[in-house]
């Protein structure tokens, strides 16, 4: 279902009242999942394998002018924020994972890959302002906000 939304930050709320999430049963064999995405972008999801997740979930995603970002735990973090040269990147798990960093115009600046769950960058000497970090594994796709001092 398409949904129009302004900038700002939303909260997304998915209750059930037998408890146990999407997960499947007797009457239905498959779990469930959902995912809320922007111009091909997961801004937040509840994936298949966390189908049982009790009575109540809640989704925390935003939408800004320049960026999008989401404020949910099962996102990749990036830190410090804002940043003068070194980067630090928490992944979710050790797939096999690239990472772009683009500017405003969306042009790639440099490029890494990597398996591991945590990535330390020494980023190269760039001009003070706003990037973006762009996080794809073969899952899941993540755009970060990243100020440059």
């Amino acid at each position: 279902i398409p949904w129009c939304l302004n900038e700002g930050c939303y909260k997304f709320v998915i209750m059930d009242s037998y408890g146990d999430g999407m997960e499947g049963g007797f009457f239905c064999p498959q779990d469930g999942s959902v995912a809320i995405v922007f111009e091909g972008i997961t801004l937040t999801e509840i994936p298949t394998a966390q189908a049982n997740f009790g009575t109540q979930r809640e989704l925390t995603f935003c939408l800004g002018e320049n960026s999008i970002s989401s404020l949910n735990s099962n996102r990749s973090k990036i830190y410090p924020n804002p940043t003068q040269t070194d980067l630090r990147i928490e992944l979710l798990n050790a797939d096999l994972t690239t990472i772009k960093l683009r500017d405003l115009a969306g042009r790639i600046i440099q490029t890494w890959e990597t398996a591991q769950n945590l990535l330390e960058l020494s980023l190269p000497k760039l001009s003070a302002g706003n990037y973006f970090v762009e996080i794809t594994t073969g899952k899941s796709n993540e755009v970060h906000s990243l100020v440059i001092h």
